[in-house]
């Protein structure tokens, strides 16, 4: 519990050239955590958006603690920037994390966030796709 809370902290307070080293550090956390609690073996792969979508699902019930999400938005901002590409930035007023590639920008964690409030069904496969149709229509 302690550490969990210290890398929270860390990534609040931290410069945005940490808060980005900390994005790998927190999704391969929530990788190994899914494979503890569910099972399940994450690839950092498309095909991972299913389960994505579908643990979603799961903690709507009851909403997830905020280091769950930074985790589970970190793992999502891993998959989109290897496969469609594209640089973290660190921009506090859209929700901390950003993924550009080309002339085009996402919103991985707050899209994660959003996703977590609404029912929307797939929210984070359908945001993905788009994201890369976008992409590669700038490319």
């Amino acid at each position: 519990m302690a550490g969990r809370r210290r890398i929270r902290r860390k990534t609040e307070r931290s410069s945005p050239e940490e808060y980005i080293r900390n994005v790998a550090t927190l999704a391969e956390m929530f990788r190994k955590r899914m494979k503890i609690v569910k099972g399940v073996e994450l690839r950092y792969e498309l095909d991972d958006l299913e389960f994505l979508d579908e643990y979603l699902g799961e903690i709507r019930e009851k909403p997830p603690t905020e280091q769950l999400v930074l985790m589970l938005g970190a793992y999502f901002a891993e998959i989109l920037r290897r496969a469609v590409g594209g640089e973290y930035r660190y921009e506090p007023e859209r929700g901390g994390l950003s993924l550009r590639q080309g002339g085009v920008t996402c919103y991985p964690l707050a899209r994660v966030r959003k996703a977590c409030a609404t029912k929307e069904k797939n929210p984070l496969q359908h945001y993905c796709f788009s994201y890369a149709r976008r992409a590669s229509a700038e490319a």
